[in-house]
C-alpha cells in the first residue's frame, strides 16, 4: 500500500490530530490560519489526500487479512 498525501486525522484519535506538519500538513495548517487564501490549480488536476486514521486503519485490516 502507498497512500498519496497523508493529512490529520478524520476521528481516530481526535479529529484533526497530528504529530507533525510535514507533507500536506504543512499547506493545511497555512490555510486554516488564513496565511493562504487560495491554491493555485488547474480545473483537471487531482488532488488525493488521505486522513492518517484510514490509511493505519487499512494497513492493520491488510495484516489480519493476509495473516
Amino acid at each position: 500500500m502507498r497512500p498519496s498525501i497523508v493529512i490529520s486525522s478524520y476521528i481516530e484519535p481526535v479529529l484533526g490530530w497530528t504529530e507533525t506538519l510535514s507533507a500536506g500538513g504543512g499547506m493545511f495548517y497555512a490555510v486554516m490560519l488564513g496565511l493562504t487564501n487560495y491554491l493555485y490549480m488547474l480545473k483537471k488536476s487531482k488532488f488525493c489526500i488521505v486522513p492518517v486514521d484510514f490509511v493505519s486503519n487499512l494497513i492493520i485490516c491488510s495484516i489480519v487479512y493476509t495473516a
